[in-house]
């Protein structure tokens, strides 16, 4: 009796130890990390709370350069934010590391609109009507890049 007491002792101490370690594996392993800082943005932006949301995003590029997913976020964020600059370097790197990223070509199309850069907001609409011939909205882009480099008969 007393053996089979320690035995479970002994297990239970080696169990709890694997718990341990296992947990603190998943507090440094590094796409844990950026994980769980990109679906706290998330939550601070879906709350409006954009300040917070850019400092969970920016962690998360601090510590995967490559995640192109916190930079659309982060994108996102300094658009609602109207910080133009940021917005576009960060909607440029995520579409620079991830091409099928269509939300972030929309974005960066409606940025070259604004910034009157129309041959790029064009391409950036053809690219996305070739994904979505019947996008709306990459129509607009469309006819307001036509438009913008007085081309209004192809815009109408």
């Amino acid at each position: 009796m007393k053996g089979e007491n320690m035995s479970k002792a002994l297990r239970f101490g080696i169990t709890v130890t694997i718990l341990a370690g296992l947990i603190a594996g998943c507090k440094q392993d590094p796409n844990v990390r950026k994980q769980a800082y990109l679906e706290s943005g998330q939550q601070y932006y879906a709350q409006g709370k954009y300040q917070d949301a850019v400092i969970q995003f920016r962690n998360a590029v601090q510590i995967d350069q490559r995640f192109a997913q916190a930079h659309y976020e982060l994108g996102r964020c300094y658009l609602k934010l109207e910080i133009w600059n940021s917005a576009y370097n960060s909607l440029l790197r995520a579409v620079e590391l991830d091409p099928s990223n269509l939300p972030a070509q929309m974005e960066l199309a409606k940025i070259f609109v604004r910034g009157q850069e129309y041959m790029r907001a064009r391409e950036k609409a053809d690219l996305l009507l070739k994904q979505n011939p019947k996008d709306i909205e990459a129509t607009v882009i469309k006819a307001q890049s036509l438009a913008g480099v007085k081309d209004t008969d192809a815009a109408i």
